[in-house]
């Protein structure tokens, strides 16, 4: 995607000083950024930073010193910055549900509407997942288990026979739920 600093400043509800047609394609970092991207300087101590820049475009505090460059004057170059990198970022994959064929279901397990049970993935005896849920690869469900609906469990979780999770529970990755404890 191509966007004029025109746009851009619209965006973000700021003043452009310098060259408004130039076009940026991207969003960046002031140490990451190249000839085609907007970075920003965080305060006036950084504004001289952007002298050092490849950068096309920066936004800037208000009341900042000008800049060697084309710049977007803003209340909060930061949260300008987080605006503009949102609207760059591509969309989220179009999302699939249903089996991947490598993973292992138990036939007596009961699998909600909407489910995704992603590459790897074993799903233990009598074990009912709830509607919308989603397990990423690796991830292990014992038997008996009991999943509401919309969990989310990440990368490699384990949880060991007769766990219980209610509705919208996310487990991040290599956790594991159900083990013996410490005590």
């Amino acid at each position: 995607m191509e966007v004029t600093l025109r746009q851009l400043a619209e965006w973000v509800d700021g003043e452009i000083d310098g060259d408004a047609t130039v076009c940026v394609r991207a969003a960046r970092s002031l140490q990451e950024a190249g000839p085609t991207d907007i970075t920003f300087a965080a305060d006036e101590r950084h504004v001289l930073e952007l002298h050092h820049s490849p950068a096309a475009a920066a936004l800037i505090p208000r009341h900042a010193p000008k800049a060697n460059k084309p710049s977007i004057r803003v209340h909060d170059p930061l949260a300008a910055f987080v605006t503009i990198f949102e609207k760059f970022k591509p969309p989220p994959p179009k999302e699939t549900w249903g089996i991947h064929p490598t993973a292992v279901v138990d036939p007596t397990a009961q699998l909600g509407e909407r489910v995704r049970i992603g590459p790897y993935a074993v799903i233990g005896p009598e074990t009912s997942i709830g509607a919308g849920s989603v397990l990423h690869p690796g991830v292990v469900v014992g038997a008996r288990c009991r999943l509401g609906e919309d969990v989310v469990l990440h990368p490699h979780v384990v949880l060991y026979d007769g766990t219980i999770l209610g509705n919208g529970v996310v487990i991040h990755a290599h956790s594991v739920i159900g083990a013996d404890g410490f005590g």
